[in-house]
């Protein structure tokens, strides 16, 4: 690789902003491939049992661009479910592959999981007490929400993606569980410098999303208590704020500041 362009891709794993990735066309792609097909194969399925562990669900392709803006990858995201017993989140987390070339071009695997406690039936429930897990994306704010659990864990994992080809050491934090690969220690996992870049692109989309709410900002009179206010209501935040050490906590909140000046959120 050019000296110049493993420079730009430093800069950007070193910076206290989320590493630029396209979020419009992650929304365009879940929006108009992710859930239509996935709706599709729900409707195929016995409505009143629930998904357990399934492979193969739905699997399309998503360009994305590296962190140097030197190169192209092709990122095959495969859907799957996973066994589980909690019924609030409609996706569970997701994983990525290291960068191969294969056909000629650079590819990356991104994998999905649903959560295999749903039925078929609880996701196209639209009862408004339990909320409706089909909602559109624009009208999502948690990852109850099939649509937004989706764009947000995409988030995260096309941050690794495109950070695929200069991060490729493997982690010690991992552990062979009976699922596969399980975090044994949650501090190093949340404090890995690729995952804080990760959490940061969840924990500040998350925080703008529910700034935008007139009903946020209509409680609060200060910068202070709207982030204070946004980040109780991050279900990202809320789950590694207790695991974040203060640099890097200190790095997400800065970005969370920085990404609401940018949507001229703050006064």
């Amino acid at each position: 690789m050019e000296a110049i362009s493993r420079r730009v891709a430093e800069k950007y794993l070193l910076a206290t902003r989320p590493t630029p990735i396209d979020r419009e066309e992650i929304k365009s792609f879940v929006t108009n491939k992710l859930v239509p097909a996935i709706t599709r194969w729900l409707k195929r399925q016995v409505q009143d049992q629930p998904l357990g562990a399934v492979s193969g669900i739905v699997e399309d392709d998503l360009k994305i661009e590296s962190v140097d803006g030197k190169e192209t990858l092709r990122a095959s995201v495969l859907v799957q479910s996973k066994a589980a017993t909690g019924k609030w989140a409609s996706v569970l987390g997701g994983s990525s592959g290291y960068r191969r070339w294969q056909g000629g071009e650079a590819r990356v695997n991104i994998t999905l999981w649903l959560n295999g406690a749903l039925s078929p039936a609880d996701y196209f429930d639209t009862d408004p007490m339990k909320g409706n897990r089909l909602s559109p994306l624009s009208a999502c704010t948690h990852e109850h929400c099939l649509p937004y659990g989706l764009y947000s864990i995409l988030t995260h994992e096309v941050t690794h993606a495109a950070e695929s080809m200069f991060t490729g050491k493997q982690p010690t934090y991992y552990q062979q569980g009976p699922g596969g690969q399980e975090v044994a220690d949650e501090v190093a996992y949340v404090n890995d410098p690729k995952e804080v870049r990760a959490f940061m692109q969840q924990v500040v989309d998350e925080v703008v999303r529910m700034a935008k709410k007139d009903m946020i900002r209509d409680h609060v009179k200060t910068d202070r208590a709207l982030v204070d206010l946004c980040l109780q209501l991050s279900t990202t935040w809320m789950a590694i704020d207790k695991h974040l050490l203060s640099s890097n906590r200190a790095k997400i909140l800065k970005a969370v500041y920085d990404g609401l000046d940018k949507e001229g959120l703050l006064h």
